[in-house]
């Protein structure tokens, strides 16, 4: 009898980080990304919008701070 394989061979980590740049907000909006999504070029969704990450930061409270710009795709 086989057993059953585990999908996730790794467990991701998740934690918040606060997020600078994203459309419709004025200051940083607090989200939880996985920890592999926290290096320059990685592009990532929200709210229907995708994001490439510019900066990674940590700030004096220790949390990661992400600077990002929109993508916006040409027609």
């Amino acid at each position: 009898m086989q057993q059953p394989m585990n999908i996730l061979a790794e467990e991701v980590k998740q934690g918040p980080v606060r997020v600078y740049g994203l459309q419709g907000h004025s200051s940083f909006l607090s989200i939880n990304l996985p920890d592999e999504m926290l290096h320059e070029g990685e592009v990532f969704g929200y709210q229907e919008k995708f994001y490439q990450v510019r900066s990674v930061l940590k700030d004096a409270e220790d949390y990661f701070c992400l600077n990002v710009n929109s993508i916006v795709e040409a027609v």
